[in-house]
């Protein structure tokens, strides 16, 4: 099963649809372009009358006018990728590098820890960077509903593994905890990394940046009826970190260090 955003003709759900015939599509638009009735089993229907919303009651009709103006309304909004305003999808936006033992040039390790383990919490996730004049290539990654034990001795792991000069943490929850326990890497600087509050409004996107073309991309996340810009807040500390960072890269801190 697939859940998401359309975003072209040629993302992943219009890849598998055009690959075969076992898939079923169930399209569910911020706003029904017609009535649609869907089966939910067990003898249970769901009407949706059309201009009905989604999620009835939750967006004044100011709302939905802005939010009707955006330029990717059709696509992130509608799921008709038809209307998207984002460039085609093709192999240029997703650059493959060689990978080249003992490179000299700065590896970052970025941790953003989970409140807690189990299912119904965030992922803790560890990502492992090289910082490349032409811009920044993952190496590593891990992601883990674990217990925090798991989650410091799979960061000790990575650290001793790809040798980083940082450490870009996130202040809140377990990685208060864990900028304290990463003290015996001394080789390496920590940096606790602390998420901007930015203003909570609907239809607002979370955004990266794409270090190989230059170009933004946006994703969106929800909660209730308001957009959650944390995860946008602390990508933006992150790369300002890094790119701080680049500007010393003469000094001994970015020359990688063998044991």
């Amino acid at each position: 099963m697939i859940v998401a955003h359309r975003l072209q003709e040629n993302d992943l759900c219009g890849h598998v649809l055009e690959d075969g015939d076992d898939w079923t599509k169930i399209v569910l638009p911020f706003e029904a372009t017609r009535l649609a009735v869907f089966d939910l089993g067990h003898g249970k229907k769901w009407r949706r009358k059309k201009g009905e919303l989604l999620r009835t009651g939750e967006f004044s009709e100011r709302v939905r006018k802005r939010l009707r103006t955006l330029r990717n309304f059709q696509a992130l909004y509608q799921q008709n990728p038809g209307g998207s305003a984002l460039p085609k999808i093709s192999a240029k936006h997703f650059p493959l590098q060689p990978l080249v033992d003992n490179e000299r040039v700065p590896t970052v390790i970025s941790i953003d820890p989970g409140q807690a383990e189990g299912e119904r919490n965030s992922h803790s996730v560890v990502q492992v960077w090289r910082v490349r004049p032409t811009g920044y290539f993952l190496v590593d990654q891990w992601r883990g509903r674990d217990s925090y034990g798991k989650l410091r001795s799979t960061c000790k792991s990575m650290i001793l593994k790809h040798r980083p000069c940082v450490a870009l943490i996130e202040k809140a929850g377990t990685g208060v905890a864990l900028l304290s326990d990463l003290q015996q890497f001394g080789w390496m600087e920590r940096m606790p990394i602390v998420p901007r509050a930015t203003a909570n409004l609907p239809g607002c996107a979370l955004t990266s940046r794409s270090s190989s073309t230059g170009k933004s991309h946006s994703r969106k996340a929800r909660s209730g009826d308001r957009t959650t810009s944390r995860s946008s807040s602390s990508f933006q500390n992150r790369n300002s970190a890094i790119k701080s960072m680049r500007r010393r890269s003469s000094s001994s801190l970015w020359r990688p260090i063998r044991l």
